[in-house]
């Protein structure tokens, strides 16, 4: 075992018709609201107007903010912290899924820093004087930020994705109303849960972990993920497993499974989605299996105990490699199965329009990936600029 800090001071009201709480909670942490939305979708489905009636029950003044798009864009946070500075707002309600959650931590820490709040993720030992208290209510589940330390933020003219852990950014309080989720979308719901995955993925291949019981631990929640999507895909209306998939949605991301990780499938996906516009958790699902290929020879032992384990590859008699080459192919036909793509020329075309040839740039792809770092991969593999150029070399 290996030593850590674990606090998950987020208090969590898990289940049907807890929206039904969200006045009183936020009423808990201030009274002149900021409720941060995405769409419009939310005040047509009457979800909206609901937490709005609430809000009001519990004489909270709310000053409304929609607009966030999928990849917490820069320049919404900074409209949203200037419209926080005049109408005095003195906490945040984030209503919606990641993307709304990680732009609530921005502007919660950007209200009272005195610089622009991108200077915030680009020097992370950098600290406003104080926060705004954030509580949320999850419509999408999949990236845990409603209870986590983290957030990624994407500045659109510099086509970089920043993230930051800040303990005054983690949300007071989260409202997991399974119920909300019923009318995610298919593709969402692939996307959400292949990210969901993939962070309990992540946190698996840390080699100094050294647990059986983390191991094991992160083990039944891939399982149950992988276990859970198709159902979800299938019947997107049954509440047991939308209830399911947002719990392990929680469980995968906030150290429930231990601390550290690898991630650098994950610094890679977010250069996919700033380059080319594809979904998170799509460009997920292109690196992460190049990614088990390449690293499998680092330790092909704990690699192929992950494909046994997880993925039940149980051929008799065969090598190592041989049952990590089976879990690589049920991996990628997995992919396929809940509607994502694995190959990135199809996935570029699909969604930037553009045409991914024989002659990408890999070394320009691979400093860009870097952003002067000397390497990715902080648990398992250390992957330097060489390494990820032969990784993009296999996606495209």
């Amino acid at each position: 075992m290996y030593d850590f800090k674990f606090s998950l001071p987020t208090k969590i009201y898990f289940g049907k018709g807890k929206v039904d709480l969200v006045g009183d909670l936020t009423k808990s942490i201030g009274s002149k609201v900021l409720l941060l939305y995405g769409s419009d979708r939310i005040f047509r489905n009457g979800l909206g107007n609901k937490i709005l009636d609430l809000l009001e029950k519990s004489n909270c003044q709310v000053i409304l903010k929609g607009g966030v798009n999928p990849n917490a864009d820069i320049c919404l946070i900074r409209e949203a912290i200037e419209l926080s500075l005049k109408e005095k707002i003195d906490c945040i309600l984030a209503v919606g899924g990641g993307s709304v959650i990680d732009s609530a931590k921005a502007i919660a820490a950007g209200i009272y820093y005195e610089g622009d709040v991108s200077e915030l993720y680009f020097n992370t030992e950098l600290e406003p004087p104080k926060y705004v208290p954030i509580g949320t209510v999850v419509t999408v589940a999949g990236t845990a930020s409603e209870s986590n330390n983290m957030s990624i933020i994407s500045d659109s003219d510099k086509k970089l994705k920043l993230g930051r852990f800040c303990e005054g950014t983690r949300p007071k309080f989260a409202i997991l109303d399974p119920e909300l989720t019923l009318t995610v979308p298919i593709y969402q719901t692939a996307v959400g849960g292949f990210d969901m995955f993939a962070h309990a993925f992540e946190r698996y291949f840390f080699r100094d972990r050294n647990s059986e019981l983390m191991d094991g631990m992160g083990k039944a929640v891939m399982k149950t993920i992988l276990k859970l999507i198709p159902l979800a895909i299938r019947e997107p209306y049954n509440l047991q497993y939308r209830s399911e998939l947002m719990w392990a949605a929680t469980v995968a991301h906030n150290d429930m499974i231990g601390a550290g990780g690898d991630f650098a499938c994950h610094e890679i996906s977010h250069y996919l989605t700033e380059e080319y516009g594809i979904p998170h958790g799509e460009a997920l699902g292109i690196i992460i299996p190049v990614w088990c290929e390449y690293t499998a020879e680092y330790d092909i032992r704990k690699m192929a105990k992950f494909f046994r384990e997880v993925f039940e590859v149980k051929e008799e008699g065969i090598s190592e490699k041989n049952i990590v080459d089976i879990g690589i192919a049920k991996l990628k036909a997995y992919i396929k199965s809940i509607g994502l793509e694995t190959e990135l020329f199809k996935a570029a075309r699909n969604y930037a329009g553009k045409f991914i040839g024989s002659k990408a740039d890999v070394d320009k792809m691979a400093k860009d990936i870097l952003m002067g770092r000397e390497s990715l991969g902080f648990g398992f593999m250390p992957l330097y600029r060489d390494d990820i150029k032969s990784l993009m070399k296999k996606i495209v």
